[in-house]
């Protein structure tokens, strides 16, 4: 038995084993009702590999329908929109074949105690493997699974409004490679609602399948390939501490839907801590956000 101490994170090969089993169980397909349940009281889709990759699928196909359906698009547009929706689902069904072999492989070298342990990683005779000591949950990187793709402008916003709302994710899960700015995140509205504020030329891909107590979770990855990150980390929360103070929360908006918490000390004259902890139901959350950024009001993107 190899037991493993990963910062938080305590692992031992009967809980993997136990993780594999089920990431790997029989399954009935998603309904888009489950899906929608799970995304608003958790955000995150989590479940066996057959039932995960299947219903981000069909949360892409429905708001992309419900985007069709409450942003006037031009028809350049809406082919970016039915290209970027295409895009995902392809992407989303090459990883759950690659997903499904790898956790196949490595069960059944666990199973029959023939995995190797190396470093970070654990092996399965045939060279399949996965992460299991490290920053993260146990996972499986997906390799190879990529495109590009345009998603289409939304908002119409002035670049000054837009900027605030890039401000805000870059204040949270945004990060920057190469001087552009991407989004790593296992929730499928994140994808959607970040786009949106760094629409144009994306690169995307799916980047590993996580191995969770209730089967695994998803990560997928995009980068704006149209933008250039123009803050740091620290710059930018420090730039929404800013407008906070002058009683403007556009930014906040964003930095919200990102992590779900800000923490700033000394932002006013005196010590000062702002904690937004909880965020509340996502549904409601993302209505703010569209309500907010768009201007206008018809029928929400992602409502049920």
């Amino acid at each position: 038995m190899f037991n493993m101490s990963r910062g938080v994170y305590h692992v031992t090969d009967n809980e993997i084993k136990q993780r594999l089993e089920l990431a790997l169980r029989p399954v009935e397909p998603p309904s888009i009702e489950e899906v929608l349940k799970q995304v608003s009281t958790h955000g995150v889709l989590r479940g066996p590999v057959d039932w995960v990759f299947p219903a981000w699928m069909l949360y892409v196909e429905y708001a992309t329908q419900k985007i069709a359906e409450t942003f006037p698009l031009s028809e350049e547009e809406k082919r970016q929109l039915l290209h970027f929706r295409e895009t995902l689902t392809q992407l989303l069904l090459e990883a759950q074949r690659q997903a499904k072999a790898k956790l196949t492989a490595l069960y059944k070298a666990v199973v029959e105690d023939t995995y190797r342990l190396e470093g970070n990683k654990l092996y399965a005779p045939d060279g399949t493997w996965m992460y299991v000591i490290g920053d993260s949950a146990p996972h499986i990187p997906i390799r190879g699974v990529t495109a590009k793709t345009c998603f289409p402008n939304l908002l119409k916003l002035p670049r000054v409004r837009l900027e605030l709302l890039q401000l805000g994710w870059r204040a949270s899960d945004e990060g920057k490679h190469k001087r552009q700015p991407y989004m790593g995140t296992t929730q499928p509205w994140q994808v959607f609602a970040w786009a949106a504020a760094r629409y144009g030329e994306l690169y995307a891909c799916v980047l590993s399948t996580n191995l969770t107590h209730e089967g695994v979770s998803i990560e997928v990855y995009i980068k704006a390939k149209s933008w250039r990150q123009r803050w740091s980390k620290d710059e930018a929360i420090s730039l929404v501490a800013d407008y906070l103070r002058r009683g403007k929360w556009t930014p906040m908006l964003t930095m919200w839907l990102g992590d779900g918490k800000a923490r700033w000390r000394n932002i006013l004259q005196s010590k000062y801590e702002l904690l937004v902890a909880t965020k509340e139901p996502w549904r409601l959350g993302i209505r703010k956000c569209i309500r907010g950024l768009s201007g206008h009001w018809q029928r929400g993107v992602c409502e049920d």
